[in-house]
């Protein structure tokens, strides 16, 4: 019985080394004191930030891989240095400037859109008297829907005036 098996396609590929690096945002990449710099037809990959294989075959020469894909690259001069990211400016706080206000009748302004505060202001105080008279003490309604007395109960509370209000745990 024979348990030999065929050997790998590329002898050279399993018999090399390799080590993994992360592709800066510039398209570089460094590994043994070697910089590289990745092509741009790679750009559909999205490959920023993302791990590539870096495979240094016997005889010296140097694979990029990537999900099992060759990728195609150069070397940078050994003087290149990284290109510092772009500084990014403060914002400016931009002036707020009105060209033009609408007119009085144009649709923004209908049914109070665009009003301002002003307007606003007063539908909420119509509101509130709106509520505040269809009660008859201002108080919410009670659970059982009857509306609330205008007069304080007249429990406990009435024959003992000089009670403070609220919980005790001490009677």
């Amino acid at each position: 019985m024979d348990v030999h098996r065929a050997g790998p396609r590329n002898l050279n590929e399993v018999l090399s080394w390799e080590e993994e690096r992360v592709v800066q945002g510039d398209w570089t990449l460094a590994c043994a004191g070697q910089r590289y710099q990745l092509d741009q037809q790679h750009e559909a990959l999205s490959l920023v930030r993302r791990k590539v294989i870096v495979r240094t075959l016997r005889s010296g020469r140097v694979q990029l891989v990537y999900r099992g894909k060759q990728l195609q690259w150069r070397v940078l001069p050994e003087g290149a240095t990284r290109k510092p990211p772009p500084v990014k400016k403060a914002r400016q706080e931009k002036m707020k400037t009105v060209t033009k206000l609408p007119a009085k009748n144009h649709p923004w302004r209908r049914d109070g859109v665009g009003a301002g505060r002003k307007f606003w202001n007063g539908v909420k105080a119509k509101g509130r008297a709106a509520r505040l008279g269809l009660r008859d003490s201002g108080r919410p309604p009670l659970r059982s829907g009857l509306p609330a007395s205008r007069n304080p109960s007249r429990g406990n509370r009435a024959a003992n005036n000089n009670q403070p209000r609220g919980h005790s745990l001490v009677s």
